[in-house]
């Protein structure tokens, strides 16, 4: 009986650790890999993303798409933006 009620414990204990894994979204572990003073405003209307580099060193990113492949990497100048308008479903971005 004891080791009946022990592996029940273990087993939620298993299952309660992989909850928060399975509860994050691809979109915000994407985004979380992108610097602070980088970011992607979404325009839902174009399926499309601008990303902009507000860092004072040159940054490269591709735009991680859901059913198509991700797309090139863009070298992103000080100041300056990307915009790309994705053929899948854009899930965020990622620095390369």
């Amino acid at each position: 009986m004891k080791f009946r009620s022990m592996a029940t414990t273990c087993s939620l204990m298993v299952g309660l650790a992989v909850v928060p894994v399975v509860a994050a979204s691809p979109a915000s572990a994407a985004a979380s890999a992108a610097a602070a003073c980088v970011s992607a405003t979404y325009h839902l209307d174009d399926n499309a993303v601008t990303i902009r580099n507000g860092c004072s060193t040159v940054k490269r990113y591709r735009v991680a798409e859901r059913f198509w492949p991700d797309s090139d990497c863009f070298t992103i100048q000080p100041g300056r933006s990307k915009y790309y308008r994705a053929t899948g479903t854009i899930q965020g971005i990622k620095a390369c």
